[in-house]
């Protein structure tokens, strides 16, 4: 993602996996991605689990888990600023989000638009899961979303860690 930004030409940038598919008409799209200071975002289809994902997102929303990557319109001037950690190899869009998210510089804006297919049936972060991100998951909230978004839902994670080292709960979300 990184070596594909440096080589766009354009104001905004969207990433679409090959196994993806642009749905939206980027004639109807482009009037609204208007300041370069804000990341335009939409909805995706999920056809695995035939829904559509996941409407407007908040800090509590974003700490929990991702917009789809592949309906963000990302600015130039974020790519001036910020690039992904290469030490998430399956979701460093999650991290990148959460780091612009909390930024006071930029604006997340919803735009009720299905934008792409996203391909949830075999890819590889469905398949796979990103043992770095989930290992700096906790420090990534605390560092990202301060306070009262932090705090409940590191309680939550590292709970489940606990009862999942101590036989109680198995699998769900890390």
């Amino acid at each position: 993602m990184n070596k594909g930004v440096r080589m766009a030409t354009g104001d905004f940038v969207l990433f679409l996996g090959a196994d993806d598919q642009l749905l939206a008409d980027l004639r109807e799209v482009a009037p609204h991605l208007r300041d370069p200071c804000t990341i335009y975002y939409g909805d995706a289809f999920w056809p695995a689990r035939n829904r559509r994902y996941d409407g407007p997102f908040g800090a509590a929303k974003l700490a929990l888990r991702n917009i789809c990557q592949q309906t963000m319109f990302y600015p130039r001037a974020v790519f001036e600023k910020y690039a992904f950690d290469t030490r998430y190899r399956l979701q460093a869009d999650w991290e990148f989000n959460m780091r612009c998210f909390s930024d006071p510089e930029l604006r997340f804006e919803y735009l009720p638009l299905l934008v792409s297919r996203y391909n949830d049936l075999d890819g590889s972060s469905t398949r796979h899961r990103d043992l770095d991100l989930e290992g700096d998951y906790v420090r990534l909230l605390w560092r990202h979303f301060p306070g009262r978004v932090a705090l409940p839902v590191s309680i939550v994670v590292l709970g489940g860690r606990v009862l999942r080292r101590i036989g109680l709960l198995r699998g769900g979300v890390e």
